[in-house]
């Protein structure tokens, strides 16, 4: 699979901040860091949408929308999913007070995430739709010479 080299520094590079920021969140949790996170995965997320529905603005594939894949549509998710619960416990941590129904619902939440990755990971091929075909259209005359 051929993807273009600066796409994929980005997104490594992305990878690398976003397991820094929950290293933070594991260890030293402060609003900022919630913050950071939130900004990190709605961002993400907005790129992520973006190319699948108008396509980026620069590269090979610009201005094409690339396909859907399981894994990605997962991860974007996911990402979602992270900037929710961060959203609710930063932005409204003392409007919904947790019971034991919020703590059943964060465990139904995990168990959703944990087959949701799974399905992700394991799909080979999960396209929803082919990519565009970019090849030049060649004249039937011109196939014969």
């Amino acid at each position: 699979m051929e993807e273009w080299l600066p796409a994929g520094l980005f997104f490594f590079c992305v990878a690398v901040l976003e397991g820094a920021v929950a290293v933070a969140l594991l260890t030293a949790t402060s609003s900022r860091v919630e913050r950071t996170a939130i900004c990190l995965s709605l961002g993400t997320l907005a790129l992520w949408l973006t190319s699948r529905t108008v396509g980026l603005p620069i590269g090979p594939m610009s201005g094409h929308p690339e396909p859907v894949g399981r894994a990605d549509a997962v991860a974007s998710a996911l990402e979602l999913t992270t900037a929710l619960v961060l959203l609710r416990t930063t932005v409204v941590p003392k409007a919904i007070p947790w019971g034991p129904s919020s703590y059943l619902r964060a465990a139904l939440i995990m168990a959703a995430v944990t087959a949701s990755t799974t399905l992700g990971v394991t799909s080979e091929h999960g396209r929803l739709h082919t990519p565009p075909d970019l090849t030049p259209a060649v004249p039937p005359q011109a196939r014969s010479r």
